[in-house]
């Protein structure tokens, strides 16, 4: 559903300028918006409160997770409520214009999070593409992230761990002929293997005065304190083994950027055969040693005036007349495909700026996106949900800025207006403070302010500090040199008998290549986990 918002924008903003409308353009934004609405305010938290909840049946779950909700809204009713009450006093609302009130509000909201959001990602893009082109200092950052990425796998364990622990404790209590029975076994169905292996192993129970009474409450709250931990675990394991990927291939990179013979050869990377072996060889070389770095600069640089242009537009909302080049583009219509093409690339960029900023938040136990099937389903309704809630104030703040007015979304969207306190002016005025958020991110303050403030998990990124550097660059190569012995001992232990079908299947010489053996060694690498 935000996708399609996405991409019928464009066509709407091309029927404007052609002085054309569809009658059924504004019945399907309705439709969508109102579906998004209750989507992101109702249906898709209570879904992730049902994926995440601790009770132990289908119907517990969807109960206890409707409850929280409803109880949620009821709060955030009450005080919608008295603000309405007091605008019917003043005379400012009327019974009719509630809809629309809550449609304000809601973008009021969004656009509050999109301003904060798109400051940090109109710095961090460009930035970002500008540094690649220093393959160099792009392996000192690496080194850096590594040692809050293996930080943060330590905590995680940890925490899992006093959870796992507690849950042996009440297995250890109680009895299997109690009706707690069957809790207890499925909470210790969800607790990690190598977890429950480490405590077998140190025969680490607590005792029982430390984790409280035998009740199904209990049993509850540890169940969902137990998913939640799991999850958080899983996704910084995903975190630590895709960082040690991009790692290791950067290291070959730096390592093979003045080789004679023109090739990076390592363990990492794939064989190259065939014919043209040699000619791929030589590409490969020079597309990561050479060509990529030059073009990541021209990109950082393209990137750069993209998002100068996003910023001038945004702080001169308030003018009538078009200042930029962005609104400049949208005086005229330029052909159905053309028009399209040149709202949907900027709404685009500004799209991913924002949700580019909001995926490198630390928010603890909310949410990560991971490749290969790594992301649970809890995690992508968080998602959808935020994009559910921020597309639609998007949008509509992406019309401000082209300054494209009468559209079908306006005519749904624009009732800000009706607020008195935000108000029009809101929309028009507050995207001034955008200024002052890229300001944060140029200087690297934004880190520096929110813990000084006491939100460590609202910042986007760490700041640089070459004292990490070295000790990442230990890690680093602590885990690439027992990679590198696990892959080749378990790569030439195939010339050995096999212990079992399993393996002799896995490691058969003749059906996989000796890469082919590295690379599932690899693969199956496993970070150990510290006590």
């Amino acid at each position: 559903m935000d996708f399609a918002v996405i991409v019928l924008i464009p066509y709407d903003v091309e029927m404007t300028l052609r002085g054309l409308q569809d009658n059924w353009l504004e019945t399907a934004w309705k439709v969508m918006y109102w579906t998004l609405f209750v989507m992101c305010w109702f249906v898709l938290p209570v879904s992730q409160g049902y994926l995440m909840g601790g009770e132990f049946t289908f119907f517990g779950k969807l109960g206890a997770a409707l409850y929280r909700r409803i109880r949620t809204i009821l709060v955030m009713s009450a005080l919608g409520l008295a603000f309405i009450i007091y605008l019917f006093i003043r005379g400012t609302l009327d019974p009719q214009n509630v809809p629309a009130f809550l449609v304000a509000m809601s973008n009021c909201w969004g656009l509050f999070l999109i301003i904060m959001l798109l400051g940090y990602g109109l710095v961090a893009i460009p930035r970002s593409a500008w540094n690649n082109g220093n393959i160099k200092a792009t392996l000192n950052y690496y080194y850096f992230k590594t040692v809050g990425i293996d930080q943060n796998l330590s905590d995680n364990k940890h925490d899992l761990t006093t959870a796992v622990e507690k849950a042996n404790g009440y297995s250890q209590t109680i009895k299997q002929d109690s009706s707690l029975r069957k809790y207890i076994d499925a909470i210790l169905a969800k607790c990690p293997e190598s977890i429950q292996s480490g405590l077998a192993r140190t025969k680490s129970y607590r005792d029982k005065q430390d984790y409280g009474p035998e009740t199904k409450e209990a049993l509850v709250e540890l169940h969902q304190e137990i998913k939640k931990l799991v999850s958080e675990f899983h996704r910084s394991e995903c975190r630590w083994e895709r960082h040690l990927k991009t790692t290791f291939k950067i290291q070959d990179i730096v390592e093979h950027i003045d080789s004679p013979n023109k090739v990076i050869h390592s363990q990492f990377w794939p064989v190259k055969t065939g014919k043209f072996k040699r000619c791929r060889e030589v590409l490969e070389w020079f597309w990561f040693t050479r060509a990529r770095g030059f073009l990541s600069r021209i990109l950082g640089l393209l990137l750069g005036c993209m998002s100068i242009l996003i910023v001038l537009g945004e702080v001169t909302l308030f003018v009538s007349s078009p200042i930029g080049v962005v609104p400049l583009l949208f005086e005229e219509e330029h052909g159905a495909f053309s028009t399209q093409v040149l709202c949907l690339v900027p709404l685009l960029y500004i799209l991913y700026s924002t949700y580019i900023a909001l995926f490198r938040l630390r928010l603890k136990g909310k949410y990560g996106m991971y490749s290969h099937n790594n992301t649970d389903a809890a995690n992508l309704v968080w998602c959808s949900l935020i994009m559910a809630r921020l597309t639609p104030p998007l949008v509509y703040n992406f019309l401000l800025l082209i300054k494209v007015d009468n559209t079908r979304f306006s005519k749904v969207m624009g009732v800000i207006d009706i607020v008195p306190i935000l108000g029009q002016d809101f929309a028009v005025f507050f995207p001034l403070i955008l200024v002052l958020f890229c300001l944060v991110h140029i200087f690297n303050l934004q880190g520096k302010l929110m813990n000084c403030l006491g939100f460590p998990q609202f910042v986007f990124s760490e700041n640089y500090n070459d004292e990490r550097v070295s000790e990442g660059r230990d890690l680093i190569q602590k885990e690439r040199s027992g990679t590198e012995r696990s892959a080749v001992s378990q790569a030439y232990s195939v010339h050995e008998p096999a212990r079992n079908p399993v393996q002799e299947h896995s490691f058969n010489p003749s059906t996989q290549s000796r890469y082919q053996r590295i690379r599932q060694a690899y693969s199956q690498y496993k970070k150990p986990l510290l006590p």
